[in-house]
């Protein structure tokens, strides 16, 4: 089963996140097995980071909330809001998957 988590970051993070890019990149990677989707949230002109959309394949919701304690981006700073909820699928990939 898989979490959605959306995070927002503090105001004008930029500062907060460009030291912790690599390592939260890093971090993604090793991650890899359990992530089915990541990417940012951008403002709307599209220039800023504001925050960052990911789809966990883990168990629990305690899992997903270790997931995002383990960010360097977290452990920065970078993060101020964090909302985590269970996904299922109805469509992935263009294609129907329930019902």
């Amino acid at each position: 089963m898989a979490f959605m988590i959306f995070s927002i970051d503090v105001p004008n993070s930029e500062p907060l996140r460009e030291p912790h890019r690599r390592a939260h990149l890093a971090y993604l990677h090793a991650q890899m097995d359990r992530l089915v989707a990541s990417g940012c949230l951008l403002d709307e002109a599209g220039d800023k980071y504001i925050g960052a959309c990911v789809l966990l394949d883990v168990e629990t919701e305690e899992e997903a909330r270790a997931f995002v304690a383990g960010d360097p981006f977290t452990k920065a700073g970078v993060t101020k809001d964090v909302m985590i909820a269970r996904w299922r699928e109805f469509y992935l990939d263009g294609k129907r998957t329930r019902g």
